[in-house]
């Protein structure tokens, strides 16, 4: 189990967020808005997946497309736009 010792920063909300490169940008910023539809997508997707079954012709393509969308939510995470 993690053990979350610190979940606040204590700095307040300035209305920007921490990108995984490092970089920052605004909430209101369309790149979290693309990372958010990516992930809503993928987790369409898992749900999918969890429902037909490994026995479905569709659970490889539907894999394929999870792992799709895992790295563009990656190339979303480490680039400023």
């Amino acid at each position: 189990m993690v053990k979350l010792t610190k979940i606040y920063t204590r700095t307040g909300d300035t209305g920007e967020s921490g990108l995984v490169g490092g970089g920052r940008q605004k909430k209101s910023h369309l790149q979290f808005s693309a990372i958010g539809d990516v992930d809503e997508a993928n987790g369409a997707v898992g749900f999918a997946c969890a429902v037909i079954g490994k026995s479905s012709s569709a659970f490889e393509v539907l894999q394929q497309v999870q792992n799709d969308l895992f790295d563009l939510a990656q190339t979303l995470q480490h680039r400023r736009i």
